[in-house]
């Protein structure tokens, strides 16, 4: 990651540069926007409240134009769920089942 931003390589071969807005550790959240390319407006969140003692919800939200570009950014985000949910649950795993699971590492729920 370099500073201020991350390159991200989604399943389809495409590449973007994603400029870090915003981290708030205490609400789980993270927001981005890309700059460049075919959309002209692009901003995405990512957010994880908890749903109990061992679960949690992932919400991801994209605002962006061309209006034309959301149906191939939905199927890049439909694609990326399943590869997100099995990091964090290998994550999980790997952890001493002593101790609490940490925040970011409890099940979503998708």
């Amino acid at each position: 990651m370099e500073e201020g931003a991350r390159i991200v390589t989604f399943g389809n071969g495409t590449v973007a540069r994603e400029v870090i807005v915003s981290v708030d550790d205490e609400a789980r959240r993270l927001v981005w926007a890309i700059v460049g390319g075919r959309m002209t407006h692009h901003n995405g969140a990512a957010q994880v409240f908890a749903e109990g003692p061992d679960r949690s919800r992932f919400v991801w939200t994209t605002d962006l134009l061309p209006d034309d570009l959301a149906p191939a950014i939905a199927a890049m985000m439909e694609q990326a769920m399943p590869i997100l949910k099995a990091t964090v649950e290998r994550a999980e795993k790997k952890r001493d089942p002593a101790d609490p699971p940490p925040d970011h590492l409890r099940e979503f729920d998708f």
